[in-house]
């Protein structure tokens, strides 16, 4: 595991529905509910609150206003 998925995975274990600067519970969108920011990686997921999971949706890089996952630029 990279240092930069450690902390993907660390930051997603604490209070993983609570909003903070880096972390924030997005606009309807058809791929994600939240967001979590670390430099410049975008990590996208939803929460299963009956079940306690996470689920990572995608992991997209940001280069200054668009976001890019497996090489497409999406729109939020």
């Amino acid at each position: 595991m990279t240092e930069t998925e450690f902390l993907m995975v660390s930051k997603l274990n604490f209070l993983i529905n609570l909003e903070t600067r880096n972390k924030k519970l997005l606009r309807q969108n058809p791929l994600a509910d939240w967001e979590l920011r670390i430099d410049t990686y975008r990590v996208f997921y939803d929460i299963d609150e009956t079940q306690k999971v996470v689920r990572i949706i995608a992991i997209g890089i940001k280069e200054h206003n668009k976001v890019i996952i497996d090489g497409e630029e999406i729109t939020l």
